[in-house]
């Protein structure tokens, strides 16, 4: 079937999904007839990126193909309009199948043993075009950077579809979980194209937030789309709102075993070193949503060991750079889990040292630390420290320091009361 000339044709995108589902459907009894299938479909999706090809089942069998000279100077003709219906026509393939397993499912076992399954149909053409897909951009870099967001673009539609379809029948074809991961890490491009980012973004965060466990235990490196989206330059919309849905599925798991699969993910040294990037540079907003996800996080995991300093210094410097009063909840809730109120208040200090902090800038932290930690009223450590002969003797000038700001904040309060 020329699906793509009757959907530019006018054709209804539904009606055209259903015909050629019926189509692979009539190859059950026929593998020569899925490599046929595979070829067109192959072929009638290049043509609807604007890429003309002659793929046959003769190519896809053996793995050989001839590809057009004018590879190297592709440009993918964008057209939303025709686009669009090409999604739609994807959608509704993936649908009709999807109906035709669940009726499959009804027949009785001679027909079964007789006739490959719809959703085996479907596996098997996607191998197909998986394979040419592939075998194209292996050409060299230049090809692969060319079709990378046209591909992406189709395949998101396509594991949209067969996502759906292994959830309900996913255990009896281990193929189809290999399938959906190809069509992922091909979608997965396509956050670096600004007309497809948006909707492949929201589209794999609600994936992966619905069927995460799915993802994990098939393809636990999967994961790292939050870490790539993250990494996207100057894309600071989704980095909010990657935070945001990471802090909803922390809550949203609270009670299932999958928190502990998903904490363990977020901890991870790669992942602590991307909250460190947005810290220190990215803007207050998504500073602020990855805070918050961070405190989320912390209420999470029983031993705060593993955040790692540098992250947890960060945050501190927040609060002395920014006057982050958030940053100072974050803090102190996360050193809070890892060490005992004398061994924070040294942290402080020796930051302060480390940092060269100026008297004005220990008074501002001091106001802003003061609600969260109140262990940092009890004057005796300071004294202790000054008194401590093995001590840095800058590290006792900074508790020196400290201590006059303190007791300023109390006198301070004190005087701020009215008898």
């Amino acid at each position: 079937m020329r699906f793509y000339t009757l959907l530019k044709n006018g054709g209804c995108a539904k009606r055209i999904g259903e015909e050629f589902a019926k189509e692979l459907l009539a190859c059950s009894d026929n593998f020569d007839g899925i490599y046929n299938m595979a070829s067109q479909f192959s072929n009638e999706c290049f043509q609807a990126i604007g890429f003309e090809c002659n793929i046959s089942a003769f190519d896809i069998e053996n793995f050989k193909y001839k590809w057009p000279t004018d590879c190297n100077i592709y440009i993918f003709p964008y057209n939303a309009i025709y686009f669009k219906k090409f999604e739609q026509f994807l959608s509704f393939l993936c649908q009709s199948l999807h109906e035709f397993q669940d009726k499959y499912m009804y027949y009785d076992a001679a027909y079964m043993e007789k006739n490959e399954s719809p959703i085996e149909l479907f596996t098997l053409m996607l191998a197909g075009w998986c394979n040419i897909y592939r075998c194209l951009q292996e050409q060299n870099e230049n090809v692969a950077e060319r079709f990378d967001e046209p591909l992406a673009r189709i395949n998101y539609q396509l594991l949209l579809g067969a996502n759906k379809m292994r959830i309900d029948y996913g255990d009896d074809l281990p193929l189809l979980h290999k399938i959906c991961d190809r069509l992922y890490r091909s979608a997965l491009n396509g956050i670096f194209y600004d007309q497809a980012i948006d909707e492949i973004v929201n589209g794999l965060l609600q994936l992966f937030e619905e069927h995460f466990e799915l993802f994990f235990k098939t393809s636990p490196d999967s994961l790292n789309f939050y870490n790539e989206v993250l990494n996207v330059k100057d894309h600071y919309k989704y980095y909010y709102l990657v935070y945001r849905r990471l802090e909803q599925m922390l809550h949203r798991y609270a009670n299932e075993s999958k928190l502990l699969i998903l904490t363990n993910f977020l901890i991870t040294k790669h992942m602590q070193t991307v909250y460190f990037t947005t810290i220190k540079k990215e803007p207050k907003r998504v500073v602020n949503a990855a805070l918050e996800f961070l405190y989320t996080l912390n209420s999470t995991v029983l031993d705060a060991n593993c955040f790692l300093n540098p992250l947890i210094e960060s945050i501190l410097e927040l609060v002395l750079k920014n006057g982050s009063r958030l940053a100072a909840k974050v803090y102190i809730a996360i050193v809070d889990k890892k060490i005992d109120n004398d061994s924070i208040m040294k942290h402080i200090l020796e930051f302060i040292f480390s940092k060269s902090v100026p008297i004005s800038k220990i008074s501002n932290l001091v106001t802003i630390l003061w609600i969260y930690f109140p262990h940092m009223r009890n004057c005796d450590l300071y004294f202790k420290i000054l008194l401590d002969d093995n001590l840095n003797l800058n590290m006792r000038f900074s508790s020196a320091h400290f201590l006059v700001a303190v007791y300023n904040k109390m006198l301070n309060d004190f005087g701020s009361i009215h008898y």
